[in-house]
């Protein structure tokens, strides 16, 4: 049985921290509760994702109304985009900063 001993409240100000926090979730659950037979069964070094991660995209999916793999493919592709515009704008910002701290050491002088 699950036992939390504090009321600990953490804000997921997004969708990915939301899919983490339920990896972390699930990933320790499943190291202390997944029989060994299953957990270290006979190809399980070779697959591509981890049984926790497998249980994590399968439950973030159902509790996003995600209901099938394609639905669920093109929802992650466009997370990727936005992933990419959003690192691009934090690159941009940085540059404008470097380009700000340029121009403000020159007028120091």
């Amino acid at each position: 049985m699950l036992k939390f001993y504090t009321n600990d409240t953490t804000i997921l100000a997004t969708f990915e921290d939301f899919i983490t926090t339920v990896f972390v979730i699930i990933d320790d659950l499943y190291r202390c509760y997944a029989p060994p037979e299953v957990a270290k069964r006979r190809h399980a070094l070779d697959t591509k994702l981890s049984d926790s991660k497998i249980i994590t995209v399968s439950l973030c999916g159902e509790l996003a109304g995600i209901d099938s793999e394609n639905a669920w493919y093109s929802f992650s592709e466009h997370m990727k985009e936005l992933c990419k515009e959003r690192n691009s704008l934090y690159e941009k910002q940085n540059d404008l900063k470097g380009q700000k701290q340029k121009i403000e050491k020159s007028l120091e002088r």
